[in-house]
């Protein structure tokens, strides 16, 4: 889900401006993405060419790190579970998780008839990643949070029972966009980058302009989101590095790292 590709930000005036409101929960953060899920199902292309090259990056991550075809992935926070699909199609064990109920009903029908391939779905559930950690310790060998924490009302929580959740030598994988430079995209570049909030913003599908959707974007600064990890968890050294994705176009887009 990278902002200023796939999704745009709906013109109010000459301006793009972002409206600050009372923090979120978690239920609204679902509800939210419930009626969201239908249009994203039906419009969002599978092949456009920065969700690709994100994919693409996020699967090189895993390999580089020495997981291979059998690995039990957690997609947590999945949404319609295109990402989760492309895994499985690779050979990875996949769970996909999700606050939206219609979002896992969509997952649910990506079947393999869609890509023309044949392959062992992955398994989809309705849950809280953070409530599912209380419960069970250890059943994933990779977490993947993609393009998630920013609408997560309690980050800290989320990562924390995505932790729990890994292995020992498990790897954590989260992507997340620049926090100061949505900011300043989304025309609210006078609230102080340190404090945390909440905003509004109208989002539409790009090219699909009858969409609007209106998710909460919970803005934190980098540091609140490497101190969200669990104390089990190693950050590595490309934690701070910014993304190029695809053909050297910079994307406000990046890459955090953890080993169990």
């Amino acid at each position: 889900m990278l902002s200023d590709t796939r999704l745009e930000v709906q013109l109010s005036g000459l301006a793009l401006e972002g409206r600050e409101r009372p923090w979120a929960s978690l239920r609204e953060v679902g509800d939210a993405w419930d009626d969201d899920a239908p249009v994203r199902d039906r419009e969002l292309a599978d092949s456009d060419p920065a969700y690709v090259a994100l994919t693409d990056l996020l699967l090189a991550t895993i390999k580089d790190h020495g997981f291979s075809r059998g690995t039990r992935v957690l997609d947590a926070g999945c949404g319609i579970g295109v990402l989760s699909h492309v895994l499985a199609q690779r050979g990875f064990c996949v769970t996909g998780i999700d606050v939206s109920r219609a979002a896992i009903r969509y997952a649910h029908g990506r079947s393999g008839h869609r890509s023309g391939m044949s392959y062992r779905g992955p398994r989809f559930a309705h849950g809280d990643v953070g409530a599912l950690a209380n419960g069970s310790r250890g059943d994933f060998d990779v977490a993947l949070a993609n393009m998630v924490l920013h609408n997560c009302p309690d980050a800290s929580r989320f990562l924390a029972g995505c932790s729990r959740l890994l292995r020992p030598g498990g790897l954590i994988i989260v992507t997340i966009t620049d926090p100061y430079a949505y900011l300043v995209k989304q025309g609210v570049s006078h609230h102080p980058y340190e404090r945390q909030a909440c905003f509004q913003f109208p989002m539409k599908l790009a090219g699909k302009p009858s969409h609007t959707t209106t998710v909460p974007y919970f803005h934190r600064p980098l540091a609140s989101y490497l101190s969200g990890f669990d104390g089990g968890v190693v950050l590595t050294p490309s934690t701070a590095e910014p993304l190029t994705i695809g053909s050297g176009r910079r994307h406000d887009t990046w890459l955090l790292l953890g080993r169990h």
